[in-house]
């Protein structure tokens, strides 16, 4: 007779762990706890720094602003960042301080594909007038620890000075000098720079205004001018192909891939793109009319019950917006004039 009673027991324990594995005892609900938290740093036009670990909360840091917008900033380290403003500072206390560097960033060197922060090599590239432009550094940043890459293949001569980097998924490292149209590229820690002469058909109405992007192990060219557009070359620069559906004389701000499944586009003023095979097609449903997207960047929530969200952030002229649905829908979680994300 006590048989039924057993297997009830069982049966209500099982319900009971089963529950628990979903709720805690204090009454956090564990498919909302997010177990590992993120960090995301935002900067503003002003020049001052904030950060959020769940895109709820978002605090500004005791750097102040000081009149001088962002340009560029990474993580290139923990509790290490670099940030570029009209020049470099470094910061080893998770942006609480920063102190500058010594170096005279490029001034042509305009948005954050200036700064690279390349963790399979352990170094930190950056956008300077020194030598040929480029300056690393492989201890997360640190102030007195910069130096000049000198290692370039032999054949090169002229004038160079780079302006921005794209680092592949492959590893390869893309650099591209916007004032002399000369693009360089960089297989692994050791080698040399090489020059992949660039056609000139393809940027034949070159403003001084192209800057680098990656998507997978496709480099891309963005022109923030109103002349040349998107351009995609999936052989290190060797052959380029333009990307269409973006409207007539339409600037670019910036370009990036989170999760490196799309590539979005950053416009002035016409909001936000994605491609879909070689064509750009709108993805800007909740973004205000007339949006400048300055930033992108996706971040992976982790919660206590093992599952996975994707979260996509955008830095504009109007705010800061959250997706849940990689691009496709957007709100607006914070107002301001923003613009890098990290």
């Amino acid at each position: 007779m006590r048989k039924p009673f057993l297997f009830s027991s069982l049966a209500l324990l099982a319900i009971a762990i089963s529950f628990s594995a979903c709720k805690k005892v204090n009454g956090i609900d564990n498919e909302d706890e997010i177990q590992t938290p993120y960090s995301v740093y935002f900067s503003d036009s002003a020049g001052v720094l904030y950060n959020t670990n769940d895109g709820e909360v978002i605090k500004k840091l005791v750097f102040p602003a000081d009149g001088y917008p962002s340009r560029a900033f990474a993580i290139t380290g923990p509790n290490h960042m670099v940030w570029v403003k009209a020049n470099a500072h470094y910061s080893n206390n998770n942006g609480k301080n920063f102190n500058p560097t010594s170096l005279f960033v490029n001034p042509a060197a305009y948005n954050q594909s200036a700064l690279l922060y390349a963790k399979d090599q352990e170094r930190v590239y950056l956008a300077t007038t020194q030598f040929r432009g480029v300056s690393y550094n492989e201890k997360n940043g640190e102030l007195n620890e910069w130096d000049d890459d000198n290692n370039w293949d032999q054949t090169i001569s002229g004038s160079i000075l780079i302006t921005s980097f794209a680092q592949l998924n492959n590893g390869v490292i893309c650099s591209y000098d916007d004032i002399n149209n000369r693009f360089f590229v960089k297989e692994n820690k050791g080698d040399p720079w090489s020059e992949t002469v660039i056609d000139t058909n393809v940027f034949k109405h070159h403003l001084g205004s192209i800057s680098l992007a990656s998507y997978k192990n496709i480099v891309v060219a963005i022109d923030s001018s109103v002349t040349m557009g998107v351009w995609y070359s999936n052989n290190n620069g060797g052959n380029w192909a333009q990307f269409s559906g973006l409207p007539a004389n339409t600037r670019i701000a910036c370009a990036g891939a989170p999760f490196n499944e799309e590539l979005f586009v950053g416009t002035y003023y016409n909001g936000l793109y994605r491609t879909q095979g070689g064509v750009l097609i709108p993805s800007m449903e909740g973004l205000d009319q007339n949006t400048i997207v300055r930033g992108i960047k996706g971040k992976l929530e982790r919660y206590k019950n093992d599952s996975e969200r994707r979260v996509v952030y955008l830095t504009t002229n109007n705010g800061i917006y959250r997706s849940y649905d990689v691009g496709r829908n957007w709100v607006k979680i914070r107002e301001g004039n923003y613009i890098n994300v990290y």
